[in-house]
């Protein structure tokens, strides 16, 4: 199943876009209860291949959103005030 919705992979730079397809990704890794390093998944596992451009995994990496390790990756819920 694809989470691809018709603006394409990174929804552009338009920063509200930008905003909508974090917020979108967020819910994913809820959904999926990748709220751990315990608990991280891979891309694979949460279906974010196509959809979690590398744009927006660098800016949700950088502030802290989605921590990545090992290939595995997961929601750090208390950053997501920093959006």
């Amino acid at each position: 199943m694809s989470r691809m919705g018709g603006t394409g992979m990174g929804g552009g730079s338009n920063p509200e876009m930008m905003l909508q397809r974090a917020l979108e990704v967020i819910n994913i890794f809820k959904e999926r209860g990748a709220l751990s390093v315990e608990s991280a998944k891979t891309l694979g596992e949460l279906d974010l291949l196509s959809y979690f451009p590398r744009i927006l995994q660098n800016r949700l990496g950088s502030l802290g959103v989605i921590v990545e390790k090992d290939g595995y990756f997961y929601l750090v819920e208390g950053n997501i005030e920093k959006l």
